[in-house]
């Protein structure tokens, strides 16, 4: 079931990936035989298209699993198999990113991206409050895991390397 949305009934694991093809960023919580614990989007199966509206681009590789990426967004932090499209005639990926409201971190193979609705929100709070991006990226973690808010979130590049994403020390 989605915490977000506004009918929360239960479903299967493909129907809510069908879902929230236009809503990538909504908590879900999976039936674990006993109760409902928290999940995410990427445990179901879904991957976040570019283009088509969230569809499945036609001229993709049906294999291709799309890559793992973080997407820091107002309720938390995502981790999504992305899948870019692969149409003749394409935006190149930082446009197809644009496309989609994604800011990316860095502009060669990112992989951590913030959603134009986050930038706006850090934006509104540091004109009302003057919040530090410090104390904002801590807000939003603990939005994501209220129990390890001060764990720092890290990713593996493809050389085994650890990289400190957003660290609260």
């Amino acid at each position: 079931r989605c915490r977000n949305c506004f009918h929360d009934a239960p479903v299967c694991a493909k129907c809510i990936a069908n879902i929230h093809r236009s809503n990538p960023f909504h908590n879900i919580e999976s039936w674990n035989g006993t109760h409902f614990q928290k999940s995410c989007l990427t445990e179901v199966g879904f991957k976040l298209h570019l283009m088509h509206s969230g569809a499945e681009c036609p001229s993709v590789d049906v294999s291709s699993s799309g890559k793992l990426v973080q997407i820091v967004h107002t309720n938390g932090i995502h981790s999504l198999r992305m899948c870019h499209c692969s149409c003749i005639g394409r935006p190149d990926e930082l446009m197809q990113y644009m496309h989609c409201k994604l800011l990316p971190a860095t502009a060669k193979e990112p992989r951590v991206f913030f959603t134009f609705d986050l930038m706006k929100d850090f934006h509104t709070h540091s004109l009302i409050s003057k919040k530090s991006a410090f104390d904002y990226i801590r807000a939003i973690r603990r939005k994501t895991d209220a129990l390890i808010s001060d764990v720092p979130v890290c990713l593996r590049c493809r050389e085994g390397h650890q990289f400190v994403l957003i660290s609260c020390e």
